[in-house]
């Protein structure tokens, strides 16, 4: 992320019709493989509005029943949720690829969760859902209502990890670092997340402040706090664009030529990858390097290295440590539009070529009114995951200022936002982690009066927080 910049992301609506196709036209590339789905993607869905759903949408059970055919992880468990409607006596039936069909009786005419023993292999598989014991007759209301359909894989290493970016107590990569050394900002990390981000302190100008002179102090500290508490850590950047780079690189006394910068390129990557090899075993490899029209970014590592500089920067990666998930990382690429498909086509070349690229990461910093809807970032995810692609929401936060209302009303719409991001990526088998920009409202890169995270400016969770926790499987729904 550029620390000196931050945008909103306006959502782009994904019509219901277009959105019945996600998990199959993509599929069509190559297998997608999903943990769940929205009940308004399947076959025959009939859509109604639903402020309370997931996806802001549900789906009648009447009349034919609805369809879905989609490839999973081996599963044990199936996740309905779904309501009563108006009769009493209306039940719904599952059955997966044409075997005894499950009857669930809907308990309230609230959303609520019913969960059913499966033992589902890894692959294709069609689900079926009808409305059964409906008396003849009967309106649409009186049919139950479905929501969503999920699947808890057996292998318990096939979770989403919920991550964030943390800062070192180094006052001069973090002004606000005394808040910092409030042990709830510690506490809180470690009780609430299962991977750590090093906000500023693995980047260039704070790692390699003068030619071929590396310092790693802060930078050890956050990695030996996560690696000592079990937590996973994620390399955030080998290669930036932004004003994070070191003087010496941008301002040289005497001008780069191509071989003179890859070197440089190559010294930092090699240096930085081989203290940590074993460690972090994800790294954001290069960030931010189109414009939102598509562009390449004009910086100094395209302007003297040329084109392929992004491809320089994942062989060399590759090279240093062949067993690290190399990700690019860029920010307002979660809608469709120029930027994606710029980074898509490169991502296509990469895996058509063989550059060792492994996952595309999504920023998704956002405003309220301005986040995506989740069948839109379904869509984004799928379209990465049919390259064979993984993919990352890595470092999410949504800024309140834009919002309107009371505060509870912000803290409302801003867990839908949280909730958007984690049920996508928990849906899109392929997606692995999502992270948040910051532990707390009281340490954050946009300013506390923005309340863009999880947990408020006193460490205590939001409404957003539970809103990720039962998305992600964590708690009951």
């Amino acid at each position: 992320m550029s620390a000196l910049r931050a945008r909103v992301v306006h959502a782009v609506t994904l019509g219901f019709a277009g959105a019945s196709l996600l998990l199959t036209s993509v599929a069509q590339a190559a297998p997608v493989v999903v943990r769940g789905f929205e009940a308004e993607t399947m076959t025959n869905a009939r859509t109604v509005p639903s402020a309370s759903a997931s996806a802001g949408a549900a789906v009648t059970l009447r009349g034919r029943g609805l369809t879905q055919r989609v490839t999973l992880l081996a599963s044990r468990k199936v996740r309905v949720t779904l309501k009563r409607g108006r009769s009493r006596s209306a039940r719904m039936r599952l059955r997966i690829d044409g075997r005894r069909p499950f009857i669930i009786t809907p308990r309230s005419r609230s959303w609520h969760t019913s969960t059913i023993k499966v033992s589902l292999g890894a692959g294709r598989h069609t689900i079926r859902l009808r409305s059964v014991r409906l008396p003849p007759g009967s309106s649409a209301r009186a049919a139950p209502r479905v929501d969503r359909v999920a699947f808890l894989p057996v292998d318990p290493a096939r979770r989403v990890l919920l991550g964030t970016a943390l800062r070192s107590q180094n006052p001069a990569a973090n002004p606000a670092f005394a808040i910092t050394r409030d042990p709830r900002y510690a506490a809180t990390f470690l009780k609430n997340f299962d991977s750590l981000t090093p906000e500023n302190e693995l980047k260039m100008e704070h790692i390699e402040p003068s030619p071929g002179r590396f310092t790693f102090a802060y930078a050890d500290s956050l990695v030996a706090f996560a690696t000592a508490h079990g937590k996973a850590v994620r390399g955030h950047a080998l290669v930036i664009t932004s004003s994070q780079l070191s003087r010496w690189l941008t301002k040289p006394r005497v001008p780069w030529t191509r071989n003179s910068l890859l070197a440089v390129m190559r010294r930092y990557i090699t240096t930085v990858m081989n203290r940590y090899r074993g460690t972090i075993r994800a790294w954001d490899v290069v960030n931010e390097a189109f414009w939102d029209n598509g562009s390449y970014r004009q910086n100094i590592w395209y302007d003297v290295i040329g084109r392929d500089w992004i491809e320089q920067a994942f062989r060399i990666a590759r090279a240093v440590d062949p067993r690290a998930t190399l990700v690019y990382n860029d920010i307002a690429s979660e809608t469709s539009g120029a930027q994606q498909d710029a980074i898509y086509a490169m991502a296509k070349d990469f895996r058509n070529r063989g550059v060792p690229l492994d996952a595309i990461g999504l920023q998704n910093h956002t405003g309220l009114g301005g986040y995506a809807d989740q069948l839109v970032l379904e869509r984004t995810l799928a379209r990465f995951a049919s390259l064979g692609l993984g993919t990352e929401i890595t470092e999410m936060d949504i800024v309140t200022q834009s919002g309107t209302g009371s505060e509870a009303r912000k803290a409302s719409d801003q867990a839908i936002g949280y909730r958007n991001a984690a049920t996508a990526c928990w849906d899109i088998a392929g997606c692995t982690s999502l992270t948040t920009w910051g532990v707390s409202d009281a340490v954050t890169w946009v300013g506390g009066d923005q309340a863009p995270l999880l947990f408020d400016a006193d460490f205590r969770p939001k409404p957003a927080f539970n809103a990720v926790q039962a998305a992600l499987q964590r708690t009951r729904p």
